[in-house]
């Protein structure tokens, strides 16, 4: 999902507007057909997919909490050695 929101956020700056209201702009047809649109949409449409595919696997409490660690109360607040 990172490196389509790379991506796409290249078209976002050249354009100067977010995916996803470049989405909704398709969807309602105002906008002109080129080959960056094409791209953009399709890249779009897989980050969708991909979302929407890691909600879901969220929803379902018992596939993923068994792998998820209890974060310490502290946690954000210490400094970190990365």
């Amino acid at each position: 999902m990172n490196s389509l929101e790379s991506c796409m956020q290249k078209f976002e700056w050249k354009y100067n507007i977010k995916s996803a209201e470049f989405y909704r702009l398709v969807n309602a047809g105002k906008l002109e057909e080129n080959r960056d649109f094409h791209e953009w949409l399709g890249l779009y449409k897989i980050w969708l997919k991909r979302r929407n595919s890691y909600l879901d696997l969220l929803s379902e409490s018992s596939s993923i909490l068994p792998f998820v660690l209890p974060i310490e109360k502290d946690f954000f607040q210490k400094e970190r050695a990365f």
